[in-house]
């Protein structure tokens, strides 16, 4: 069981108040207090008001950061008394569906380095608040390009990024296509290689090849062979249908959606639309199944 202080007790605390009782009755935390700029209350909920200058001298191992207003004068105090960067985490993570604290501690202390052949790896993230370990951000790759590069991650990382040309929107606006030997990077939510390059070295320094998490959608069926067979141990590809591959995970909803495109669908789910798997046992054990989608045996 680890123990927590909230920090901020206004409307965002006030959202948040169910799911964290939740986590104390699964023991997956102690709630030991809350905290914040002003004392309004002595308790809420059951829980005593701790001043802030009084918190280092407990022993909390994570801060529970409610509110909006100040997130990030928030993180740079707690840092100063201490607390890990890691282990300062937004209240909004306990709206995740079928949320567990432990075992998105454990995700989040595993360091995941997510690869994505479109801007999945970014939303997913993003939405568990977690930091970027991985140079493929707000971009995306043709599948033959995408499975070279992930046939081959260490070879092409060690390599210069350079400009390509330009690509363009459908509405005219114009990004950055770069080259890495054979393959091209498509940069479509980026406006300069300045703006690219200040990202993407220290994206690729960070990188865990110890824990590779590979995801790719695809509507090809040869390319989803393909990637079966990449020797990596956790990996998905989103597909539009019913496949025997083990790896494969057929979005269930995409038939009713034909009018909208299969990317849109696939980046759906991290950005909380659609339901079709668990993304923090996805990440952590390579198995998303969601029971949520099947029917109930009662």
């Amino acid at each position: 069981m680890y123990k927590v202080i909230i920090w901020g007790m206004g409307k965002i605390y006030n959202q948040y108040i169910n799911s964290l009782k939740l986590q104390e009755f699964l023991s997956n935390i102690e709630i030991v207090g809350i905290t914040g700029r002003e004392r309004l209350y002595d308790y809420l909920d059951g829980y005593r008001y701790i001043e802030p200058c009084e918190i280092g001298k407990l022993h909390i191992d994570y801060v529970i950061v409610a509110t909006e207003g100040y997130y990030n004068e928030v993180i740079i105090e707690a840092e100063h008394m201490g607390f890990n960067r890691e282990n300062i985490f937004p209240i909004r993570i306990f709206a995740i569906p079928c949320f567990d604290f432990v075992n998105y501690v454990k995700l989040v202390h595993s360091h995941i380095s997510i690869f994505a052949n479109d801007c999945w790896g970014g939303l997913t993230y993003h939405s568990l608040a977690m930091k970027f370990r991985t140079p493929l951000i707000n971009m995306f790759e043709t599948d033959e390009d995408y499975l070279k590069l992930v046939s081959n991650l260490k070879y092409y990382f060690s390599l210069k990024l350079e400009f390509d040309r330009w690509g363009y929107e459908s509405n005219g606006d114009a990004y950055p296509v770069c080259r890495l030997d054979d393959i091209l990077l498509y940069f479509n939510h980026y406006k300069s290689m300045t703006e690219i390059e200040e990202k993407w070295y220290s994206r690729v320094e960070r990188i865990n090849y110890n824990n590779l998490f590979i995801m790719m959608f695809t509507e090809n069926r040869h390319s989803l062979e393909m990637f079966s067979n990449l020797p990596i141990k956790k990996k998905v590809c989103f597909v539009p249908f019913e496949s025997t591959i083990e790896c494969a995970c057929t979005l269930k909803f995409a038939n009713k959606k034909s009018n909208e495109p299969f990317w849109r669908l696939v980046n759906g789910i991290p950005r909380g639309i659609y339901n079709d798997y668990d993304v923090i046992s996805l990440l952590n054990d390579g198995e998303g199944y969601n029971k949520r989608i099947i029917k109930p045996d009662f």
